[in-house]
């Protein structure tokens, strides 16, 4: 099952909303952020190449939105600052890269927007976020991400103000998703039943394994042009990978 049809089967299974064009936009954004990170792309590069798929109509690529493309080029911008917000609002029993590759990519999307889109209040970013990890990730994500969007909702004014003094316009670097290990380990999955220093629930706790391994690219992948029209199967694959409340209690 793909990412599209996981999001068509948990809105039916949980009664979601009709959503509007910007939703539909945030969604596509998780998605292509989910895949480049998989991948270890430029999430602009991919966004370029699936625009000039969706120009071809046997490839059956859907044309990718402005709203979209904004997102994942101030994304792209802003990784390390965004990066910086999670792993901060995470309980000291978490890390970054030990949750969902796609609670990730949902959490870097809405924090964005609730720092650097003055048209997005912070308290309706919140609520799609927690709408998109509804619809896409394990039960258990909703209420952490809920909780720790939440807090950041109401910090957003001093902590979009301290990454735009810390960004500065001359950077020039490369775009690359920071490196990190992708061995199995134990983390701690919380309920919302109250909020630790760091926004996110301490108590309630219960512990499941959690393997990133799906995620590992080998160092000889291909460029991005060269792989389509299975171009997102290797996302498509790691959705069927377990995630943080899937798995049994060790």
């Amino acid at each position: 099952m793909d990412l599209s049809e996981k999001s068509q089967s948990s809105r039916v299974q949980r009664g979601h909303r009709r959503h509007g064009s910007r939703y539909k936009a945030r969604s596509r954004a998780v998605e292509l952020l989910f895949e480049a990170e998989l991948r270890d792309l430029d999430p602009v590069e991919l966004v370029a190449v699936r625009s000039r798929e969706s120009a071809i109509r046997e490839y059956g690529v859907k044309p990718v939105p402005a709203y979209t493309r904004e997102i994942l080029a101030g994304v792209a911008q802003e990784l390390n600052g965004l990066d910086e917000v999670i792993a901060d609002h995470l309980t000291d029993d978490w890390e970054l890269y030990r949750i969902a590759g796609v609670d990730r990519a949902i959490l870097r999307v809405v924090v964005w927007e609730m720092l650097f889109n003055d048209e997005v209040p912070p308290a309706v970013a919140t609520v799609e976020g927690t709408e998109l990890a509804s619809q896409y990730s394990a039960d258990s994500s909703p209420a952490y991400i809920n909780a720790m969007l939440d807090v950041i909702a109401k910090q957003a004014e001093d902590l979009a103000l301290s990454l735009r003094v810390t960004t500065t316009a001359d950077e020039t670097t490369a775009f690359a998703f920071p490196e990190h290990s992708t061995e199995s380990e134990t983390v701690v999955v919380t309920d919302d039943a109250g909020l630790g220093d760091n926004g996110v629930s301490e108590s309630a706790a219960s512990e499941s394994t959690v393997s990133d391994s799906a995620e590992s690219l080998p160092s000889s992948a291909e460029p991005v042009e060269t792989q389509h029209p299975d171009a997102a199967a290797a996302a498509d694959a790691m959705l069927d990978q377990p995630r943080v409340g899937d798995q049994e209690p060790q």
